[in-house]
């Protein structure tokens, strides 16, 4: 146990250890400061001309030197200096990233067909003078190849027929896709003039007299100016009709009564009417209308000969 007086004495004698050691530093800073001014006014009073010293800290110099001395006779090492604290970085601006739209994608051209709304040929080349590959019925659709060069006309395509192609003629024709890419195609020239047509019956009509109504459609390249007409009864091997020559044929009209006003001439491609009074026949027999068209006047010049057969009217 401690005794109050040896408490005092170690008491007293702590403070006297802390005072002697604050009057030591006290004494070193004295002496460090005289000594740095006498330093100052030598530096101060040099040669002339010589910049004065500006800008020292005499305090902050003064406190280092004598923490370095009193550090140097305690043995103990100098209180380090605080660093200077760092200029913080300013920050870089965040660029704004924009986001850029997508454009939306162009759909691909579709390829172009063709249907036609009638039975329309095609054919090897772009007109009535070249020769029949095939008939492009309604329902049917058919691949754009190429275009002729005034667009009356469409090569296409045989959907019937692998690798075959033809031309159609526009009139009932309907396109549907891309065609501004389609390649302007200029054909072969077009063989020798053709001499033909097609026929059928129509109808029967009164007027005076039992008629025969013929449809003719020229489908050749030469235009028909005249007709030679014959009507046989198959049955009893007479003639019903003719043979007599028509030098105003075309009719168009099948039925009309009078007969109407005939044309004088079939253009290629062009379809009329030849109506034909039957004064005296057997009803019920078969019959056959023979027909010669010829590209001259009273059956001359280049003439070709088609048939047409049907039973004749009941009384």
């Amino acid at each position: 146990m401690i005794s109050s007086g040896g408490f005092r004495r170690r008491t007293m004698s702590g403070a006297t250890r802390s005072l002697s050691e604050l009057e030591h530093k006290m004494s070193v800073r004295q002496a460090v400061f005289l000594s740095l001014v006498g330093s100052l006014l030598v530096a101060g009073c040099g040669a002339p001309g010589a910049p004065a010293a500006s800008g020292v800290d005499v305090a902050a110099t003064v406190d280092a030197a004598v923490n370095a001395t009193v550090a140097a006779q305690s043995g103990k090492p100098a209180a380090a200096s605080l660093p200077t604290a760092l200029p913080t970085a300013t920050p870089k601006p965040t660029l704004a990233v924009t986001q850029i739209p997508t454009e939306s994608p162009v759909p691909a051209s579709l390829p172009a067909q063709v249907g036609v709304s009638l039975a329309t040929n095609c054919r090897t080349g772009p007109g009535l003078a070249y020769p029949r590959v095939f008939s492009f019925k309604p329902g049917q659709l058919a691949d754009v190849k190429g275009r002729s060069a005034d667009s009356d006309y469409w090569f296409i395509a045989n959907p019937d027929q692998s690798g075959e192609t033809c031309w159609i003629w526009g009139e009932y024709a309907t396109v549907e896709g891309d065609v501004s890419s389609l390649p302007v195609l200029t054909p072969e020239p077009a063989p020798s003039p053709l001499v033909n047509f097609v026929m059928y019956r129509h109808s029967f009509s009164e007027c005076g007299s039992t008629r025969v109504s013929l449809v003719v459609t020229n489908v050749g390249t030469v235009t028909f100016k005249s007709a030679r007409v014959r009507i046989e009864d198959l049955t009893a091997t007479n003639h019903v009709y003719g043979p007599n020559t028509l030098s105003d044929p075309f009719g168009d009209n099948p039925t009309s009564c009078p007969k109407d006003k005939s044309g004088s001439s079939l253009a290629p491609g062009a379809t009329a009417y030849i109506v034909v009074p039957m004064p005296d026949f057997h009803a019920g027999n078969e019959a056959a209308a023979y027909v010669t068209l010829c590209s001259g006047d009273d059956a001359t010049g280049s003439c070709i000969t088609r048939g047409a057969f049907f039973r004749l009217p009941s009384n």
